[in-house]
């Protein structure tokens, strides 16, 4: 179909049809009108181009030539066409297009990898924040874990818990996190396939566990015994196998109890042991 743009200069004698034709004046407040020279009859360029396929107005399938209802407020088929809901969101991706062709705004793709890069940092941000307390724990070693139960927020008090919320007050995007995480409520227990734990009766039993209550909603979460806590029950079973490890780790336990449940043995110790490795702590039985 071609479509005819005529320059201001250039005149053309639009056909006449029952005493009315075209009017290119028109074209001044509808901007979105083109006229066809081969069909005689005006078209809407936005919905054509941006329109509904199925669509069945005759601005954007046969065209528009009934010259006597154009215009007017009334019966006007433009002022109509214009104002419908169709055209106006043709009119909507006509402005996005040209928007984003012309560079003044991005497209839908470089907004969402925008955003989406955002939150990746966003997120690293928060992780970086979490996994910094539980190393400045560790070094301390103080546990994760409390057993400090807040009655007012009805929750246990841990110490990770508790430092963390410490960290937000300097840290405005963790504190905003904490306050508004889902809290892992959303979770969809379909999704689950797996579940660990140690050898606890109350945590993998077949009765009654923790392990057996979950595979009783998800059975697809397979269980599978914690390997860190495998591996330190293979060593313990070692060094309790071999005579002279176990020996050895009786008598540092011994001696660990004999110091430490004695205030007066440890000061005692702390005068006779230096930082030479071949240090002799001798104790007479009076002190002791």
């Amino acid at each position: 179909m071609k479509l005819l743009n005529l320059p201001k200069t250039e005149k053309f004698l639009y056909p006449t049809s029952d005493g009315r034709k075209y009017s290119q004046t028109w074209e001044n407040k509808f901007p979105w009108l083109h006229y066809s020279k081969s069909k005689d009859a005006a078209f809407c360029i936005e919905c054509i181009l941006f329109g509904q396929p199925s669509s069945t107005d005759v601005f954007c399938s046969k065209g528009f030539k009934d010259w006597k209802n154009a215009s007017g407020i009334k019966r006007g088929m433009l002022l109509s066409h214009n104002n419908s809901q169709c055209h106006q969101q043709s009119a909507a991706r006509t402005h996005n297009f040209k928007t984003i062709s012309s560079g003044e705004k991005k497209d839908i793709l470089s907004s969402l990898s925008q955003s989406y890069e955002e939150n990746v940092t966003r997120n690293r941000e928060i992780l970086l924040s979490i996994i910094d307390t539980i190393i400045v724990l560790s070094q301390q070693n103080i546990p994760l874990r409390g057993h400090n139960w807040d009655k007012q927020a009805k929750r246990e008090d841990g110490n990770f818990a508790r430092f963390l919320r410490w960290k937000s007050e300097n840290v405005p995007l963790l504190k905003t996190h904490i306050e508004t995480a889902p809290k892992n409520c959303d979770l969809d227990i379909g999704y689950l396939r797996g579940q660990g734990y140690d050898g606890a009766s109350v945590m993998s039993g077949n009765t009654s566990g923790v392990k057996t209550r979950i595979q009783d909603v998800q059975p697809r979460a397979f269980y599978q015994h914690c390997r860190a806590h495998v591996l330190n029950l293979v060593l313990s079973a070692t060094c309790k196998a071999v005579p002279t490890i176990r020996n050895l780790f009786d008598s540092v336990n011994d001696i660990t109890w004999f110091m430490g449940a004695s205030p007066k043995r440890k000061s005692i110790a702390e005068r006779y042991i230096s930082d030479d490795d071949t240090a002799i702590l001798v104790v007479n039985d009076d002190d002791a």
